[in-house]
C-alpha cells in the first residue's frame, strides 16, 4: 500500500548555514522526500568550507513517525561526510530535542540544543556567524507558527 508523504519542509542556504524547518506531522514517505531535498542542497549548494544545519521547529505538533527516523540518520550521516561541523536544534518539544541528539550522536556529528530563538542567534553571534544571524532572525519574522 502506498502512503502518501505528509509534512512539509523549507530548506534554505544562509550562507555557510543549512536551515531546515520542518512543520507538522511527518510520516515515513515524508521523511524520505525531505532526505531528499536536504542531501540534494547539500551537494548543490554547500560552501567549501565547514557549515552549520540548525533545525528549527516551527510548532510543537511537528513530530515523526518511527519509519522516518532512519532518513534523518541518513542526513546527518551526510552532513557529517560534507564538512558540516555541527548540529544545531531549536524546539518546543522535548521529544524532538531527545530524538535529534541521539541520532545525531550516533551520525558523529556534535549537536548543540536550544530551547530558544535568542541564544541561537547569540550562539551564532559569539561564534562570528554574525550576517547568519541577522538573516536568521528575519527569516523567523516570517515564518514561524505558533
Amino acid at each position: 500500500m502506498f502512503e502518501i508523504p505528509h509534512g512539509e519542509i523549507e530548506v534554505k542556504w544562509i550562507n555557510n548555514v543549512l536551515l531546515s524547518a520542518p512543520l507538522g506531522p511527518i510520516n515515513g514517505n515524508g521523511a524520505k522526500l525531505f532526505a531528499e531535498k536536504i542531501s540534494q542542497s547539500i551537494n548543490n549548494k554547500r560552501p567549501i568550507s565547514p557549515w552549520l544545519r540548525i533545525e528549527v521547529f516551527r510548532d510543537f505538533y511537528t513530530l515523526a513517525t518511527p519509519d522516518a527516523y532512519r532518513y534523518l540518520l541518513e542526513t546527518l550521516i551526510h552532513s557529517r561526510k560534507r564538512m558540516c561541523e555541527m548540529l544545531c536544534v531549536v524546539g518546543v518539544n522535548s521529544c524532538n530535542m531527545t530524538l535529534f541528539e541521539r541520532y545525531s550522536n550516533m551520525a558523529g556529528l556534535p549537536f548543540v540544543s536550544f530551547e530558544s530563538f535568542p541564544s541561537l542567534i547569540q550562539f551564532l553571534r559569539d561564534r562570528n556567524f554574525a550576517k547568519e544571524a541577522a538573516e536568521f532572525e528575519l527569516w523567523l519574522e516570517s515564518n514561524m507558527v505558533n
